[in-house]
């Protein structure tokens, strides 16, 4: 089903719907509601279209003239095919008007978009099934006319699968923005469209050139003359999407001087589900769902049109060297900031919480985004964890999220340190530390003790040494892993979610 409101207020809704029985009329229905809740008119003595044909994925967009544009994929000789019609505010009962067939009858339609177009035209934007997914667009006026051609025409002739379709409009101009699959990438590209449906740049846009994979992507206009055009950005060495941010000119140019923007103080985690909304002023909130400590929420932030954030710890990062450890981070709106205090424990302390201060620097009082670092030399070695507390004039203190590192110097002793990440839904990393090249044995198991992997009498260089192990094929649960080398034996626990 599909819903808009009219300019008086009235709700209109159009579903699909079919006659009893195994044949019959697939029909596309609707109800008229009234704000008092009234139903005007409904199925019962109006429908927009019916035919034989299987019917589904209905969209209804308003003209501005009272009447409507009503869509859908209809089943027409074993091909998805796009059709569409207009009425007017006369037109509503028993419609006999023939619909009008938008994209190429010969090609499959796997999923489209409509919106509103000055002047009472509708602008259609779909994903095509060919030997790649390509996606086609088109205007249509309230006289049933496409505008661009008889099935429309090409968004981008770029090599590569097309998916995740998002279009805006504004001041005439369409923004077009889709997920490009070739090879082994996943980029967000855009384009930008004049009424005539002619291509405003001469290369699609490419949003980030950063490494990993790019999807899910969002995009709003920011009511100032600019788009904010948002995404999952998942590198090729993790198991997380974290979620990044473009302010754009209508001419493509880059607002925000930085590039693109980390969006969220908690990276690392499982997020998903994203929606952007503008905020009238230039900015706009990010709605999304992350898993934190174990469970799921929704969150949000607002972004400025400036790229800065209400007063936020961001991009918070932990890098350890030969004989340091580096914690970084930068800073958003820092009006009342007074001091950052740099913490960190390590695992002999995290039964009790004991954290311990590492450093103490002043915060640089101001709009914008401020980066800061300090380094930390640890005299112990193995885990240790990290965190970052800003403090304000008023006594309020907002913390980073904890991260955990494993450390090594060059101790005397075999040092086995607890896998990271943990727990873990994908794969995990196991360090040690040998003083001396040894002969060690490393054997995962379940908790009623079935031996999963293990690695027999194998010898390891003096230094530190990692190993992967994959939870592919596995339950989720409580796992163990014991680590064996000369007269030193250790066991941890380690669990695996999904």
């Amino acid at each position: 089903y599909s819903l808009i409101v009219d300019s008086k207020g009235n709700s209109l809704i159009s579903y699909l719907s079919k006659e009893p029985g195994f044949v019959g009329d697939y029909l596309i229905s609707f109800k008229k509601i009234s704000t008092e809740g009234e139903i005007i008119k409904s199925s019962e003595d109006s429908f927009i279209y019916k035919s034989n044909n299987r019917k589904s994925s209905t969209a209804i967009i308003n003209d501005n003239n009272n009447g409507f544009f009503s869509f859908w994929l209809e089943n027409v000789s074993g091909k998805s095919v796009l059709k569409g019609l207009h009425l007017d505010s006369l037109e509503f009962l028993n419609s006999k008007k023939k619909p009008i067939t938008i994209s190429d009858p010969k090609k499959n339609v796997l999923s489209y978009k409509v919106y509103n177009y000055e002047s009472n035209n509708a602008y259609i934007v779909w994903q095509q099934q060919g030997e790649e997914k390509i996606l086609y667009h088109q205007l249509i006026n309230d006289d049933e006319k496409t505008l661009w051609g008889i099935y429309g025409r090409a968004v981008s002739h770029s090599q590569g699968s097309k998916t995740n379709l998002q279009a805006c409009i504004s001041n005439n101009n369409i923004f077009v923005s889709w997920t490009n699959k070739l090879e082994n990438k996943q980029q967000v590209f855009l384009q930008r469209f004049d009424q005539n449906g002619e291509r405003y740049w001469l290369e699609d846009i490419l949003l980030t050139d950063s490494a990993g994979a790019q999807f899910g992507q969002r995009m709003v206009i920011d009511d100032k003359g600019g788009i904010i055009t948002a995404w999952f950005q998942k590198d090729s060495d993790s198991v997380y999407a974290d979620i990044h941010a473009l302010r754009l000119s209508v001419e493509g140019e880059q607002f925000w001087g930085m590039g693109e923007l980390g969006v969220g103080t908690h990276f690392n985690s499982h997020k998903s589900y994203l929606s952007l909304v503008p905020d009238n002023s230039g900015g706009a909130v990010f709605i999304f769902k992350d898993k934190r400590d174990g469970s799921y929420g929704i969150y949000g932030q607002r972004i400025f049109s400036t790229g800065t954030f209400v007063s936020q710890l961001v991009g918070f990062s932990v890098d350890v060297f030969e004989d340091s450890v580096k914690i970084s981070w930068h800073a958003a709106n820092e009006e009342n900031v007074t001091y950052y205090f740099i913490e960190k424990m390590s695992q002999s302390d995290s039964s009790t919480s004991q954290w311990k201060l590492v450093d103490s620097i002043s915060g640089s009082i101001g709009q914008g985004i401020q980066r800061y670092n300090v380094t930390d030399f640890p005299e112990e070695n193995g885990t240790l964890y990290y965190r970052v507390t800003q403090k304000n004039i008023e006594g309020k203190e907002l913390n980073t999220e904890v991260t955990r590192v494993n450390y090594f110097s060059v101790p005397s002793e075999i040092i086995i340190a607890q896998n990271i990440p943990n727990p873990f839904s994908d794969s995990t990393k196991v360090s040690f530390f040998l003083p001396g090249e040894t002969e060690i044995s490393l054997k995962f198991f379940s908790s009623s003790l079935e031996t999963i992997y293990e690695i027999n009498n194998q010898l390891y260089p003096a230094g530190k040494s990692e190993i992967y192990f994959s939870a592919n094929n596995l339950e989720p649960g409580i796992y163990f892993y014991k680590f064996e080398a000369d007269d030193f034996v250790d066991v941890k626990k380690m669990v695996i979610t999904k």
